[in-house]
């Protein structure tokens, strides 16, 4: 207790020696006496012209780090601009005003930009004012917001946010046009007072001078004296007011609020407080009593809008609370409780693609997976009711379009929010023998040796096969080797290390959500991404590897082939090989061209480039 009482002491002198401080230079004025009326809200709406290219280039870099070059993220680089505004997208629209300012990259692992910038307006009514921002620029978000922290001119006292999104980009040049809309509050009609203070040893005198320049006299000796007594009583009693409010009502429970059942007919008042546990209690009662009104047949579309732009693109208009940004491949009851529909959820997805003369193979490889796993077949022959008899059959899922790879179906059926429940995807051919794979210890040794893109060893008779993903007989799991002399630049990269192939992939969550946003749409083998596995993961030789204790044999039985077409006079399978050839080199080339572009528009120096 005398602890306590001597931090109340305590507290109440430093509130008495920084008020009296305070006192001998500022003082608060009323919003009446400056003359400032009421706020008003105001849009504005302007496209940002960012030119780092040609004769003219409106934004330009100043500096950057030792390290610049070698970080992937361009991190330490400094530009300074003087961009146009323009009333529409065009190059030639109306100049309204000018960014000026500078921008610095100051993320190591995304592209996350500092901007301090100001916006000098010199169109009508605005000529001669800025708007100043300062913010993170996340550029390669959708919509990016960032905080408006003043202004001068009409923008007195301005506050608000900024969103800015890109609206072109030039990959070439690293120009880009970015549509930008403000939204901010300030004073209108602002009439600013004068100050003029006379000091002496004994007291400081101040008048302000009003709207009508009627001055108004304060003494500060008297203020001080008057102050700091109503400042010793106010705080004082304050103090222990709090303390035994605190003790005796340590938390406030909206349901045990008194409040009439029939204000809130459709309000779960405890459902409310424990999703929305982090809102203070005052803050769910002002949600209440806002809500009080709306009940009834009249009501009025002309009430607060809702605009959430952390929700997911087009679902800005929603409460986040409803909101569900993933989904699942569950199948569901039609009756009874959604509660209740699941006995088990599956923590697993293994994907099949099959054709029905590899049933046989199929219905032994899905009996090594358990009840944790979801099936899942897509059947490129068009054929499914014939594996109806298969008593595992009625649990999976079944998609069904001719003519089509994995690949194919990966990208329009496997989505990350789609399979975001599940902690590891197989994506798996149709002729693997998997008479010695165990599903369950497959999975054990993944995460133990944590890997996020693995896939099982293979057995000796497998066919042709790099040397990594061959199986091993005297480990559990590796993650490198050597191959034959000139195919390794780099003992870390492929096909030496952080490389498996795409005939038995098992990716995370994680980096599948990676993965799948590389597999190009029209790119349906997919040839050429066990080569790009790697930029999904870091470290990636330590994040790829080839689990050795439980592998399987690849059966090499050509499938695909006979879904092709004769053209030319070639077989069906030639032309398929000779799609799948030409698919690799175009994903190398828009690989190596989309990084170019990158490094360009940052104005970094490729990996391993000579220049300067």
């Amino acid at each position: 207790m005398a602890k306590l009482c001597s931090g109340i002491i305590l507290l109440v002198l430093l509130s008495i020696l920084t008020h009296g401080n305070s006192d001998e230079f500022s003082r608060k004025l009323s919003k009446k006496a400056m003359g400032l009326k009421r706020e008003k809200l105001s849009h504005l709406h302007f496209y940002f012209h960012d030119i780092v290219g040609g004769k003219s280039p409106t934004a330009v870099k100043i500096a950057e780090a030792a390290m610049t070059n070698r970080s992937a993220t361009g991190f330490g680089l400094l530009a300074m601009i003087d961009d146009p505004l323009t009333v529409g997208p065009e190059p030639n629209s109306k100049i309204v005003g000018r960014a000026q300012g500078i921008y610095a990259q100051a993320s190591l692992n995304d592209v996350g930009l500092l901007m301090v910038l100001n916006f000098a307006f010199v169109e009508g009514k605005y000529n001669g004012s800025s708007l100043s921002v300062l913010g993170r620029n996340s550029v390669m978000s959708a919509v990016r917001e960032m905080p408006i922290v003043g202004g001068s001119g009409l923008f007195r006292f301005a506050r608000g946010y900024a969103q800015a999104k890109t609206h072109t980009f030039d990959f070439k040049t690293g120009d880009a046009v970015v549509e930008s809309g403000e939204f901010l509050t300030g004073i209108s009609q602002l009439i600013f007072g004068l100050s003029r203070c006379h000091s002496t040893d004994s007291e400081t005198d101040c008048e302000l001078v009003t709207k009508m320049g009627t001055p108004m006299k304060h003494s500060s000796n008297s203020r001080r004296r008057n102050g700091t007594m109503r400042l010793f009583v106010t705080t004082f009693i304050g103090v222990v007011f709090g303390f035994f409010l605190g003790v005796t009502f340590p938390t406030i429970s909206l349901t045990k609020l008194p409040l009439p059942t029939n204000l809130f007919p459709s309000i779960d008042l405890p459902e409310m407080e424990d999703k929305f546990s982090g809102l203070s209690t005052q803050a769910l009662l002002n949600v209440l009593n806002s809500l009080k009104g709306r009940g009834g047949s009249s009501r009025k579309n002309n009430g607060p809008k809702i605009w959430v732009p952390s929700n997911p693109r087009g679902a800005e208009r929603l409460p986040p609370g409803i909101v569900e940004s993933e989904s699942d491949l569950y199948t569901r009851r039609l009756w009874g409780l959604p509660s209740e529909d699941l006995i088990i959820k599956p923590r697993y997805l293994v994907t099949f693609t099959v054709g029905l003369k590899q049933k046989n193979n199929i219905d032994a490889a899905v009996k090594k997976f358990s009840e944790n796993f979801t099936i899942m077949l897509f059947h490129y022959d068009g054929l499914t009711s014939e594996w109806d008899d298969l008593e595992w059959s009625q649990r999976a899922i079944h998609v069904s379009i001719p003519k089509q790879t994995k690949w194919w179906y990966a990208k329009r059926f496997l989505h990350p929010d789609i399979v975001a429940p599940y902690d590891y995807i197989f994506i798996w051919d149709e002729d693997l023998g998997l008479e010695k794979f165990n599903a369950e210890e497959y999975i054990k040794l993944v995460r133990k040796h944590g890997l996020d893109i693995s896939q099982p060893g293979l057995a000796p008779n497998s066919g042709l096969t790099w040397q990594m993903t061959k199986g091993r007989n005297d480990t559990e799991v590796h993650k490198e080797t050597e191959e034959k002399p000139g195919y390794c630049t780099d003992p870390h990269l492929p096909p030496c290390a952080a490389f498996v192939e795409i005939m038995a992939p098992v990716f995370s969550r994680k980096a599948w959500r990676c993965v799948w946003h590389m597999i190009q749409n029209d790119l349906v083998h997919g040839w050429g991404l066990d080569f790009a596995l790697r930029r999904c993961v870091e470290p990636a030789h330590e994040k790829i590897g080839v689990v050795d204790a439980q592998w399987i044999v690849h059966q090499t039985v050509p499938s695909l082939g006979s879904q092709g077409k004769s053209e030319n006079g070639k077989a069906p399978w030639e032309g398929v090989r000779e799609r799948c050839r030409r698919e690799w080199t175009m994903f190398q080339d828009r690989m190596a061209t989309a990084e170019m572009a990158y490094y360009k528009a940052m104005g970094m120096n490729p990996p391993n480039s000579t220049t300067n």
